[in-house]
């Protein structure tokens, strides 16, 4: 009889051992399919982040694209408009030309050249220029500075070159700054319009 329960507590052991096995067994699937679950979760995550990663290069190059077609065309809008500008400076520039010859001498120290501008217009510009010119030197003799002015339609002065130094550097230095702060020249009072340019005579005593 002793015999017999020995034999049961074995058996009794050994089924309480295959259902811890089976326990153990059921535990490690079930770590090993969160294992694979989680092991795919990371790959879909992957994946959807290579996918944004991919858009966001082609929206990067598509902006890029875009950004350097927009400054493709202002620089050629750019070299346009720059196109037209040279020709109408060129323009300008021919209708400006012309007017060669010395300056007459005007009793009031300023002159347009004898074969342009009438002598009123003359009148006129030395009537704009003459309180602009500071120079106190006192000097003796008749100095004469001949300023080459350009000037626009409007009567801007758009170019002016010493074409004849005085001889004294202070007194031509303070006709061009004259010129400078006079900006514009009046119209010709003759023929309403104003000359495309002139030679200037300028001297500091009348």
């Amino acid at each position: 009889m002793q015999r017999d329960a020995q034999i049961a507590l074995e058996r009794e052991r050994e089924k309480r051992e295959r259902e811890l096995e089976k326990r153990e067994l059921e535990k490690r699937k079930l770590v090993e399919q969160r294992a694979k679950l989680e092991a795919q979760k990371k790959k879909q995550r992957e994946e959807e982040l290579a996918k944004k990663k991919l858009e966001q290069q082609k929206l990067v190059a598509e902006a890029k694209r875009k950004d350097e077609e927009k400054r493709r065309k202002l620089e050629e809008q750019e070299a346009r408009d720059a196109k037209k500008l040279a020709a109408i400076r060129e323009e300008n520039m021919k209708r400006m030309q012309g007017m060669a010859g010395t300056g007459a001498p005007s009793s009031t120290g300023a002159a347009a050249q004898s074969s342009g501008p009438s002598a009123g217009w003359a009148a006129r510009v030395i009537g704009k220029v003459r309180p602009n010119i500071v120079f106190t030197e006192v000097v003796t003799g008749n100095l004469e500075a001949v300023v080459e002015v350009r000037l626009a339609p409007d009567g801007t002065i758009v170019g002016k070159r010493l074409k004849k130094a005085s001889g004294n550097k202070a007194w031509d230095e303070a006709v061009l700054r004259a010129l400078d702060k006079t900006e514009v020249l009046p119209r010709d009072p003759e023929t309403g319009r104003v000359p495309n340019g002139a030679d200037l005579v300028f001297r500091p005593r009348s």
